[in-house]
């Protein structure tokens, strides 16, 4: 599979971003500062969180392990009248978080942009992917 380079620049850039976070927080925690440390080493891990998203997103195999076992889940299940609900759950909990964000200075970097790939990966659960012929 080729990957554009901008993707690859970016995904480049954002690790790049989390490494420096990871060190300010090693710098914070070496000297006693432990709620610096903390959100420095929680945006650390929510940007490579987004990356690992963004991998996926572009065709790489998700690092989470899955259950060989597992059946395929029908069409009308992922169009449940609460799938739907757990969607709306999803999309008040990250307009929420973008507000905390916001407010301690973290945002797009912070907790929210998890809930925003959760709410990207659901909304393609029922939508369906954008190209993949499903209505």
């Amino acid at each position: 599979m080729n990957v554009p380079q901008s993707d690859l620049d970016a995904i480049a850039r954002d690790l790049s971003v989390a490494n420096g976070r990871l060190i300010r927080a090693i710098m914070a925690a070496n000297r006693g500062r432990a709620d610096e440390a903390g959100a420095l080493a929680e945006n650390a891990r929510a940007s490579v969180w987004q990356t690992v998203k963004k991998l996926e997103r572009l065709g790489a195999t998700s690092p989470l392990p899955t259950n060989p076992d597992a059946q395929p889940v029908p069409l009308s299940l992922l169009d449940s009248a609460a799938n739907h609900r757990f969607y709306d759950a999803l999309i008040a909990a990250y307009e929420a978080g973008v507000e905390v964000d916001k407010e301690r200075g973290v945002y797009p970097d912070g907790f929210a942009a998890i809930l925003e790939s959760f709410c990207a990966d659901k909304r393609d659960e029922i939508f369906g992917v954008a190209g993949a012929g499903r209505e």
